[in-house]
């Protein structure tokens, strides 16, 4: 469903979103396990509840789920230093970008 889940094209398949404060960059090291080769850094700056910022996949054509059926989203994720106490929100939105989905 989730277009270079791994990142292995770099940024193909995914696009940051957010007015002004979003950025990204691939990393080749400091990698969370010696399988992985690249990661996403996402660097966020004045998101809230009313101004998300991050990163969107549309899948291949689009992604097909059906009601009622139970789906698991699996990520890694590691905040900039030991201290981190931001939250991780993922969401699942319609065409239009803006609809909640589920």
């Amino acid at each position: 469903m989730v277009q270079n889940r791994s990142f292995d094209e770099d940024m193909t398949g995914w696009q940051a979103y957010g007015s002004r404060g979003a950025s990204t960059q691939m990393l080749t090291t400091g990698l969370i396990n010696d399988v992985q080769r690249k990661a996403l850094r996402l660097t966020t700056t004045m998101a809230s509840d009313s101004r998300w910022q991050g990163v969107s996949n549309a899948g291949y054509w689009g992604m097909s789920f059906v009601e009622g059926k139970t789906y698991t989203l699996t990520l890694w994720a590691r905040g900039s230093n030991s201290g981190y106490t931001g939250h991780l929100i993922a969401r699942l939105l319609g065409s239009d970008g803006q609809t909640i989905v589920g």
